[in-house]
């Protein structure tokens, strides 16, 4: 229906909270965002400002050509690049690995190694807060795309960094990587993996400042723990953990014990693999952790096993011995794919509780185990 020739027209401000919305929608794909995006800075003047506000805080970059002209843009525009709040780099090029950096470099075999935005290009992205970089595990990340990633630890606003899927040549590669953002506060590493582990960090000398503003640290099942652990120092006061069990490399967590200032700890495990979640837990010395957050995917399995579970690991014992005995909340989630329709198996789960039932700071519940718990997990803000 067309709208009333003699009606007031729409304020300004309406439109520019649509657009507003149209940035922010979780529901549409990236592609669709920029494309409404795009048509709304070419629809009138008043709202050029609001589209390109939009357009440029969160960049995705995909393609050699995307890079290319992201680049160009930012170069020839100091406004432009004062926008951009977020950026999202696939090193990879899922859609289109043939256009992907990684499989650029590894092509280039005449010596000649470029990388995907020159340095002067990064240091124009004075309002960086977050940024994260994706790969592919299966493929090596080449040392100039190394040394391309580090090179945003110029960044002064950078809070959060992301390393996914990404297969180092060494451990000592990863290490310098880490410890090039001084001013990161929420680091988290999912998926991530190195060929030689017996080559040592590098000279902590050389990183002065190294992670010492990170307060939020992830790992999602990395190959190892131990030596991402020992990477961080006593500033974490949010630590989450993903892990898996490698018989032929068992790990000791002991480095858990330097995060003296751990305010809030969550644990994720599966397919009764509990023997880390007790190490983890033994190497707690932090005085004042109030929260203790344990997810545990049961997925096929019985009520009965999960119940025995809990019971035989003496949890509730645990944490009602120091360092535990300040916990104000303990939230503990079993996900599922059975259902827990009368409840019944919900109370036979807190009755492995007792004490901490007793101290007020239990919260248990059974959910439906979907597959959208794997990317809500790594959404750690």
């Amino acid at each position: 229906m067309d709208r009333d020739p003699d009606s007031p027209p729409l304020p300004l401000e309406l439109f520019l909270l649509v657009i507003d919305a149209v940035g922010e929608d979780p529901d549409d794909s990236v592609a669709d965002i920029y494309k409404t995006l795009r048509a709304c800075a070419l629809t009138c003047s008043a709202w050029l400002a609001r589209a390109r506000m939009q357009l440029y805080a969160y960049v995705f970059l995909e393609r050699r050509d995307h890079y290319t002209r992201f680049a160009r843009t930012i170069y020839a525009s100091t406004e432009l690049a004062q926008l951009v709040q977020e950026m999202r780099c696939d090193l990879h090029g899922q859609t289109n690995p043939e256009l992907g950096w990684a499989w650029h470099i590894a092509m280039l075999n005449h010596g000649k190694i470029e990388t995907p935005l020159p340095n002067y290009v990064v240091a124009r992205l004075t309002n960086l807060t977050k940024l994260s970089f994706e790969a592919d595990a299966r493929v090596p990340v080449p040392v100039p795309l190394v040394c391309f990633m580090r090179s945003f630890g110029i960044c002064e606003k950078l809070a959060s960094l992301t390393l996914h899927s990404c297969l180092f040549i060494t451990f000592d590669l990863l290490a310098g990587t880490v410890w090039s953002f001084p001013h990161v506060k929420i680091l988290k590493i999912t998926q991530n993996a190195w060929y030689e582990s017996q080559i040592p960090p590098p000279d902590e000398a050389l990183y002065p400042g190294r992670c010492e503003n990170v307060t939020k640290f992830q790992l999602f099942l990395p190959v190892r723990v131990d030596p991402l652990l020992e990477l961080m120092g006593p500033t974490v006061s949010h630590l989450s953990l993903w892990s898996m069990r490698y018989d032929e490399e068992p790990e000791t967590y002991q480095a858990v014990s330097r995060y003296t200032a751990l305010n809030r700890l969550t644990l994720t495990f599966e397919n009764s693999e509990t023997s880390w979640l007790l190490l983890v837990l033994e190497n707690v010395r932090a005085r004042n952790l109030e929260g203790l957050w344990i997810d545990y995917i049961s997925r096929d399995q019985s009520k009965d096993d999960v119940v025995a579970l809990f019971h035989d690991i003496r949890l509730d014992d645990i944490l009602s011995r120091p360092p535990f005995r300040h916990l104000s909340e303990l939230t503990i989630v079993v996900h599922s794919t059975a259902a827990d329709e009368d409840g019944a198996w919900l109370k036979c789960l807190e009755a492995q509780f007792p004490q901490c039932v007793e101290r007020g700071i239990l919260e248990a519940s059974i959910e439906e185990w979907k597959e959208e718990f794997w990317p809500n997990w790594l959404r750690y803000d």
